[in-house]
């Protein structure tokens, strides 16, 4: 599926689809939607210290490099934390060959990547740490 479509399933729409990973969707409440690499840095996989339908996404917008994206994030995560919004996950994934480069240069632009974005509604997340650079967003999955 292409980002906007996946954003669309959430009722939100990037400001710019070339770079954008976020927006705020046009629900009441709002809720803040964004694009996730499942491979960066594993942090889809289980951790013991969470629970088993927890997971936790930490990143630092210092590491994005010169990314236009990195005003418009800072703004929503802020949003976020200060409103409690709900977090909707898009799901990005990349080659292998792909999500290794994107390990290995954070804020590296994933233009040209072979990549597939899959909304997750059973994902609810939080932000529930942003210092307005290093941010955590907390997600649980929802019972099936």
């Amino acid at each position: 599926m292409q980002m906007l479509e996946a954003f669309r399933r959430f009722n939100a729409k990037p400001r710019n689809h070339l770079y954008d990973v976020t927006a705020i969707s046009e629900t009441a409440p709002p809720e803040l939607v964004v694009a996730l690499v499942g491979a960066y840095r594993q942090w889809m996989r289980r951790r013991d210290e969470l629970p088993p339908n927890v997971r936790e996404y930490r990143d630092d917008l210092r590491d994005w490099g010169a990314s236009p994206a990195v005003n418009e994030v800072r703004g929503h995560l802020c949003r976020a934390l200060d409103e409690a919004l709900t977090v909707r996950l898009v799901m990005v994934t990349v080659s292998s060959a792909n999500a290794a480069k994107i390990d290995a240069e954070p804020g590296a632009s994933m233009r040209g990547t072979a990549t597939d974005f899959e909304p997750r509604p059973d994902m609810l997340g939080r932000v529930t740490a942003f210092d307005g650079n290093s941010f955590t967003i907390r997600f649980e999955r929802a019972a099936s």
